[in-house]
């Protein structure tokens, strides 16, 4: 069995997926470019093992829930985005299931998220001080009309 060169980056990307458990072990060494025979040894190397006993405990440590639950959120939902495809093309599938996925899908894109922000009326207020040390306040507020016929 030849040696295989291996370097930090690939073993601590190898324990940084394997500590996430969000991918399965095949899936994993495939992403990376890792085969079988390679992953025999890599699995083997005690700075692997180390690296792979840190990840583990930091991925784990009860201050990363909310970085957990966020990166697994995000998996399931990229996972789920080819069945959502299939089923938004689908002519058998409801128009309100389709026009839900299609709401959400958006929201994931940021396509139509953006916000309208004005006030419904404009109010102007004049505050005049008299040197007499009484305060005088003059106010108005007007509303914007949309006219349109019938």
């Amino acid at each position: 069995m030849a040696i295989v060169e291996v370097n930090e980056v690939l073993l601590l990307r190898i324990a940084r997926e394997l500590s996430m458990e969000i991918m399965q072990l095949p899936d994993i060494l495939t992403k990376l470019g890792v085969n079988n025979e390679q992953w025999e040894q890599i699995k083997e190397l005690p700075r692997f093992q180390y690296l792979l006993n840190e990840m583990m405990l930091a991925w784990q440590a009860a201050q990363n829930t909310p970085e957990r639950v966020k990166l697994k959120s995000a998996a399931m939902i990229e996972e789920a985005l080819a069945e959502m495809h299939a089923r938004v093309h689908d002519s058998r599938e409801p128009l309100a299931a389709k026009t839900e996925m299609l709401k959400l899908i958006s929201r994931l894109a940021g396509i139509g998220n953006e916000r309208i922000e004005g006030q419904v009326s404009e109010k102007f207020t004049l505050h005049i001080n008299i040197g007499d040390g009484g305060t005088h306040k003059i106010g108005t507020v007007t509303s914007k009309v949309i006219e349109h016929q019938p």
